[in-house]
């Protein structure tokens, strides 16, 4: 089999020490072409077979500083049975003359610049086993180490170049601030921009945390919708205090808010539920939300139920489903920097009608 290999100046997941091997099928030929890259130099190569069929016997010097030593398989017992690149088996766009030769790698001084090793090896079903194991170990070394090094301090710090110290801590107002990065959110994050984590806690002082969506958001305060009678719900009706936290990762920054909560109105409320689509307003019906379900089957019969009871007629809102406002009295804006040394901004008010003050906070 003829494969290609490009040889790259960064070194991948998964490489022990200095090599670098990759193996891409071209044709199915007899041959088997396996290219072992040696990292080095300034700059990266690719190396083909059309230029390895392009070199002529006296092209090449057979010096111990250059790697790629001509042998003849008439003259050398090593080559013997060594398959060759017939008419037939040559790359495309390839002239398709014979090559009755191999190529073996000489032995450089320790001082030699490295360069790209080529070999055509006669034995590709060993060579593959050895292709296997090596590809199976990198795939392994590669989530090892990729889960190793999200633990560490040493990840790339890829900022989006447009963000910089200055473009948030010099506003005065939060609301304002939050408006602009949720807009760079939807532009930015592959799907739901407006997700947020929401924490509660229970008659314990135990916390709670789950992720919900924004539905709205104002001067007023930040409005998402659920069933009173879901534990966030009962929750939420005891304490009347909650946080939210946006992350949004692909802009690198995160929003934390903290407040008191109160109820929406049954106008507000009735508006947004009228816009669910009505599989989403035959769920809020149906789904008995936080409480134990004896199997899936049981909520897709409560779904058929409420299906036929109503038909095609209106389908009202529930009593117990209806939404929450936090009202925010600390919100703080937090901007990824480099080694750590993040941007963060805290806005806070005494009240809702007080006004906002604002402290930079160490990282």
């Amino acid at each position: 089999m003829i494969v290609e290999a490009k040889l790259r100046q960064s070194r991948p997941f998964g490489v022990p020490a200095d090599v670098r091997s990759e193996i891409v099928p071209e044709l199915p030929v007899v041959a088997f072409v396996h290219w072992i890259c040696a990292v080095g130099g300034e700059d990266s190569e690719v190396l083909t077979v059309e230029r390895m069929l392009s070199q002529s016997p006296g092209s090449l010097p057979a010096s111990p500083s250059d790697p790629l030593v001509p042998t003849d398989p008439v003259t050398d017992p090593a080559g013997a049975g060594v398959s060759t690149l017939s008419t037939a088996e040559t790359a495309p766009g390839v002239e398709s003359e014979p090559v009755p030769r191999r190529w073996m790698p000489a032995h450089p001084p320790r001082d030699a610049p490295r360069q790209p090793i080529v070999a055509i090896a006669a034995k590709p079903r060993k060579i593959w086993r050895q292709v296997a194991g090596s590809y199976t170990q990198s795939i392994t070394q590669r989530f090892t180490t990729t889960s190793a090094a999200a633990m560490t301090d040493t990840l790339p710090q890829n900022l989006p170049p447009e963000l910089t110290s200055s473009d948030f801590s010099d506003r005065s107002e939060p609301f304002q601030l939050f408006s602009d990065w949720l807009k760079d959110a939807e532009a930015r994050e592959p799907n739901d921009p407006n997700a947020m984590a929401l924490a509660t806690v229970d008659e314990t002082g135990l916390p709670n945390v789950r992720m919900v969506l924004l539905k709205g958001f104002d001067q007023a305060g930040f409005v998402f919708y659920t069933n009173f009678e879901s534990r966030k719900g009962r929750e939420i009706l005891g304490a009347h205090k909650a946080a939210l936290l946006f992350h949004w990762k692909s802009l690198r920054r995160q929003v934390r808010i903290r407040g008191r909560v109160e109820e929406v109105s049954s106008a507000e409320a009735d508006v947004y539920y009228a816009s669910r689509p009505r599989g989403s307003r035959i769920g809020a019906w149906a789904s008995r939300q936080s409480r134990p379900l004896e199997s899936r089957f049981a909520l897709e019969k409560a779904v058929a139920e409420y299906t036929v009871k109503f038909g095609i007629s209106d389908i009202p809102r529930p009593d117990h489903w209806s939404g929450f406002r936090i009202v925010p009295e600390l919100m703080e804006f937090w901007h990824d920097r480099p080694f750590r040394l993040h941007d963060r901004i805290e806005f806070t008010r005494d009240g809702a009608d007080a006004a906002w003050s604002k402290t930079r906070l160490y990282p």
